[in-house]
């Protein structure tokens, strides 16, 4: 049966931008060999649906290939890419089509595409030889008690490969893709223009908005609508569910004006993600505590970007963020300056992380600040006695003398 084509806007810039970050992967490996890594398989939802799909962000980053059960095979000395297709019955191409030859290799610069079998022989080939395989290490099951993806394991089982059979290529990876090319940021510049706009319109709205699920039915709209959908699911909390940290369940119940409305949300396009956090609020109804607390967490957000400069250290910004949110805290009255053992108890989390393919990436291993990076810059308080939760989230780029606020666009609203 032929394959039915599901064809993506392809271009020839998307395939140089690809080839470009192959060969960016292999100068960095010392050695020759060859790199194998999978795709992301499809995953349950429930009974015969599947759960929606994302691609595995270092295979998207390598090839644009976003459909399930492909592989890459890279030769290092060369940086030739070649692809492997996933071995789909007829039922399955007919109920989901699939990604032909041709698109893929126009999509990635790849130079040729080969079954799993032809995968095997040219993997056993190169063992053979004595050549060295990169491959990454399969996850485990994550603290959240999230069950990782089978594919990195599935595909080693598959070429019987052990622990020592290949060397891990994570940390490597990480730290090429934590500095962004020029054709990235284009497309992170993009995700962030489309959420910043989406922002925009629920802050000039905000006091008719009646329900946290109407918040979220409108930005979900404004991302389908330029082609990308939600980065990861959508925050949009009011009051004390503000104080649960991935509240990803917006209601229908009437939203409390004397409260604020948490909204941290992003779009994801051309494989590329943005992370944007306001908290909103109505000035004429909102309760005065709630004000002050947004106010203060917005000040320091100011202040802790000033922090960060090319060459700078990341674990000094750390330190300093962490003096900044006492001092929050302080001044807002929930702790006292001899208190900090319990600054963790109102600012729970980090302070950012890196963004790009991945919504959250590594800094690379990098101990300064690289210009190229872009991180998110995110303070929060969060009390569920006193139902109030605050954060206020930017993407930042480092470059050369500074920084730049790529999501400064989106309004902080009132």
């Amino acid at each position: 049966m032929d394959n039915i084509t599901k064809t993506p806007a392809y271009t020839t810039a998307a395939a140089d931008m690809h080839r470009e970050q192959q060969q960016r992967l292999c100068e960095a490996i010392s050695s020759d060999g060859l790199i194998v890594l999978p795709g992301y398989q499809k995953m349950q939802l429930q009974h015969d649906m599947a759960a929606p799909f994302w691609q595995e962000a270092n295979f998207l980053w390598l090839t644009g290939v976003a459909y399930p059960g492909w592989a890459v095979l890279i030769d290092v000395a060369t940086a030739t890419t070649v692809l492997v297709r996933p071995d789909l019955t007829e039922v399955e191409q007919l109920f989901e089509g699939s990604l032909s030859d041709g698109e893929a290799m126009h999509s990635s610069g790849a130079t040729e595409v080969i079954s799993r079998v032809e995968l095997r022989t040219r993997v056993n080939a190169a063992r053979a030889k004595g050549q060295t395989l990169y491959a990454l290490k399969p996850e485990t099951a994550h603290e959240l008690g999230m069950q990782p993806n089978p594919a990195h394991r599935q595909l080693l089982d598959g070429l019987q490969l052990s622990d020592g059979d290949y060397h891990d290529i994570t940390p490597v990876l990480a730290k090429v893709r934590a500095c962004k090319t020029q054709a990235e940021l284009e497309r992170i510049t993009r995700a962030i223009a489309v959420s910043c706009d989406s922002f925009n319109v629920i802050s000039g709205a905000i006091a008719r908005y009646t329900s946290e699920a109407e918040i979220a039915a409108d930005m979900t709209r404004d991302f389908i609508r330029a082609g990308g959908r939600h980065a990861y699911d959508p925050i949009v909390a009011g009051g004390v569910h503000a104080t649960v940290l991935h509240y990803d369940r917006p209601t229908t119940e009437t939203l409390r004006k004397d409260q604020a409305v948490l909204i941290d949300v992003g779009a994801h396009i051309d494989g590329y993600n943005a992370d944007i956090t306001r908290t909103f609020y109505d000035d004429a109804t909102v309760d005065s505590n709630v004000r002050a607390a947004i106010q203060r967490v917005t000040e320091a957000q100011r202040h802790m970007i000033s922090f960060i400069q090319p060459g700078g250290s990341i674990r000094e910004f750390f330190q300093r963020v962490d003096d900044s949110m006492m001092q929050v805290l302080v001044d807002l009255g929930w702790l006292r300056s001899s208190q900090k053992d319990q600054l963790s108890r109102y600012f729970p989390h980090a302070i950012g992380h890196g963004l790009g393919a991945d919504v959250h990436e590594w800094f690379g291993g990098y101990d300064t600040f690289q210009p190229g990076m872009v991180l998110t810059v995110e303070p929060g308080i969060y009390d569920a006695v006193r139902e109030i939760g605050v954060r206020i989230e930017d993407d930042i780029l480092v470059t050369d003398r500074g920084t730049e606020n790529l999501s400064i666009a989106a309004e902080l609203g009132r």
